[in-house]
């Protein structure tokens, strides 16, 4: 990874999206063996079985070994289909059978282009890649993209080399620098493979020097001549990325360091292409750069969330900002010693907590919404993720200290608002059973911490702070965080709903539900409560009964006439009414409907 610590996968994305149709392919024989594909050397050797078998011979387990003990020489595609077919038709039908699925296969999805032939078909729809380098015989690449509406120019002789447009005038063109299958003129003996035609040395020159690179699937191993090609390229005008599983070979690695390659750690083809794909068009959508922006990162996950098949990227996707917010709340960036505790700078502070969680923040309202239960392991994952952060302060602290969970109390707001928006209950009590975990104590779920106050102290000195911020222009509001979150998350929810009503019955049944929640299980955490109820809520089961009034805030009051239980509600859920504490509803038929009235038309002093 580089210096600057992006992943090499997103700075390609980036390199690919920014410099449309500048990077070429180079595709090896790993990306056609995952569909099902033989190598060229294992085709050959079949081959050789097929003629001894004919011959009433038995070749051993070195089948190429008594080829050359018969012929004198290394087995090739010529001899071999020379030997076995009599005419171009039945050397061709020899050859598809290697190469074409028949029904069996077909149905099992074998010979037949994978994700990746998908994903890199899309990229040269859209212009992105238009040159592709290929030691493969088969046709999956070709078929892929003709199934996106393109027909790419396919070069797999030097006579067709000749004949060629330039690589500038096509939309997509495929160097097939071995041959193809249909084709007996096919290299594959380490002789075919050690030296090219002049003409496709001269096209392979002109990629390599005017093309930046990604390699994938090919281990250098046995391609003298492509090998040869790329160390004699007297330029490297763009990057190289060289995707790989596990290290690289010996060969690989001297040829990666000559073109100072990025190396990137794959999985495998499929993954590569499929997420490189999904980042360069989420890029693409909205125009941004590295790091990705909200809208990219939410536009991202709207790719993987659907897919069965993408639980690893999608993973991934939330791993890694979840790791890149962690990393951002150090005391270096937000100091616990200064500025002055002033409800300015309080403000400022909490503004830019949110700046630095924004992509973190479009990730858990899109997965909430739009998720279902098997995606609920990704949003606890989001927000365990900042309760264990290396360097936190345990058990909450005074001045600047008591604000540094600020980003979990917004993310978990932001999941619970957008779970209910979205109906998912279940994915609102998943996101409040995440989990602290610190040495020499029982883990504490959100529901205890929230009710021990060790996220937000409405009765810390720095609520009398929030009270005074600038942007809420009222020192008299008794949930003055509460307040805060209805208003900094509006803006988040917009593209779940427009109505104001709706949210705000969203904010608060979030608020509800969280406090009934507490109330059953704020001692025991989610466990107990679970217990309790016999099982954890699940998709779509009934919902309790709405509340007469809105629960005023998540925490319980310490002793009084409540003896410790979630308080009354205290905040009418009236937008006026927040602005008026003394404003008190005698009923209110819903939250979000209380909200939204006017002024008298259902508060009663």
């Amino acid at each position: 990874m580089g210096s600057c610590m992006i992943d090499p996968l997103i700075s390609l994305a980036v390199a690919v999206t920014s410099r449309r149709g500048v990077f070429a392919l180079l595709l090896g024989s790993g990306l056609s063996r995952a569909a099902g594909i033989p190598t060229g050397w294992e085709v050959v050797v079949d081959l050789v079985r097929k003629v001894a078998l004919l011959e009433g011979a038995d070749p051993g387990t070195d089948p190429a070994a008594w080829w050359h003990k018969r012929t004198d020489k290394d087995p090739s595609y010529s001899d071999l289909l020379e030997a076995l077919g009599h005419s171009p038709a039945e050397r061709a039908n020899l050859l598809r059978g290697y190469f074409e699925p028949d029904e069996d296969e077909r149905s099992r999805g074998l010979k037949s282009p994978t994700k990746a032939h998908h994903a890199i078909a899309r990229l040269v729809r859209d212009g992105y890649v238009r040159v592709i380098v290929t030691t493969n015989f088969d046709r999956l690449l070709e078929q892929a993209i003709e199934a996106e509406g393109v027909v790419p120019a396919v070069i797999s002789s030097a006579a067709a080399a000749q004949g060629a447009q330039p690589l500038t005038h096509t939309t997509c063109t495929i160097i097939k620098v071995h041959g193809d299958y249909v084709s007996t003129d096919l290299k594959n003996t380490p002789a075919e493979l050690a030296s090219y035609d002049p003409v496709i040395n001269r096209l392979l020159d002109q990629v390599l020097d005017e093309y930046g690179l990604i390699v994938c699937g090919w281990s250098a191993d046995w391609d003298t001549a492509l090998r040869v090609a790329i160390e004699r390229a007297p330029n490297r005008r763009y990057s190289t990325y060289w995707a790989a599983r596990g290290a690289l070979t010996d060969t690989a690695a001297a040829l990666a360091r000559h073109r100072q390659a990025e190396v990137l750690e794959i999985a495998d083809a499929d993954t590569l292409f499929t997420e490189l794909e999904a980042k360069v068009q989420a890029l693409a959508s909205i125009g941004a750069q590295y790091p990705l922006s909200a809208p990219a990162a939410a536009a991202e996950l709207k790719r993987y969330l659907p897919d069965p098949q993408a639980h690893i990227a999608l993973h991934d996707l939330v791993t890694r900002e979840a790791r890149h917010l962690a990393a951002e709340l150090t005391p270096e960036r937000f100091p616990t010693t200064a500025p002055p505790l002033t409800p300015e700078e309080v403000e400022r502070r909490l503004v830019r907590y949110e700046e630095r969680s924004a992509v973190c923040l479009a990730l858990i309202t899109t997965g909430c919404y739009f998720g279902g239960p098997e995606h609920h392991r990704a949003w606890v994952h989001l927000l365990e993720r900042l309760l264990n952060r290396p360097g936190r302060r345990r058990g909450g602290g005074a001045g600047w200290v008591a604000l540094e969970d600020y980003p979990i109390l917004l993310l978990l707001y932001a999941g619970g608002t957008a779970s209910v928006l979205g109906g998912h209950d279940d994915t609102l009590y998943a996101l409040l059973c995440a989990e602290r975990r610190e040495s020499n104590q029982q883990p504490r779920s959100v529901v205890q911490l929230l009710s021990r106050r060790e996220l937000y102290n409405q009765e810390h000195a720095v609520s009398e702070l929030v009270k005074r911020l600038p942007a809420l222009g009222n020192d008299q509001l008794m949930v003055p965080m509460s307040e805060w979150l209805h208003r900094r998350l509006r803006r988040w929810m917009e593209e779940f709903t427009a109505d104001e009503a709706t949210y705000d019955y969203a904010f608060d049944r979030f608020e509800y539900l969280s406090a009934l929640l507490q109330k059953h299980g704020g001692k025991g955490g989610c466990r107990d409560w679970k217990d309790s109820r016999g099982a954890a809520p699940r998709q779509g089961a009934r919902r309790p009964e709405r509340p007469a009034h809105p629960v005023d805030h998540l925490h319980p009051q310490p002793g009084g006439r409540n003896g410790g239980r979630p308080a009354p509600a205290r905040r009418p859920g009236t937008a006026r009414a927040r602005r008026d504490p003394q404003r008190r509803p005698a009923r209110m038929a819903g939250c979000a409907r209380g909200r939204g009235q006017a002024a008298g038309a259902g508060d009663r002093r």
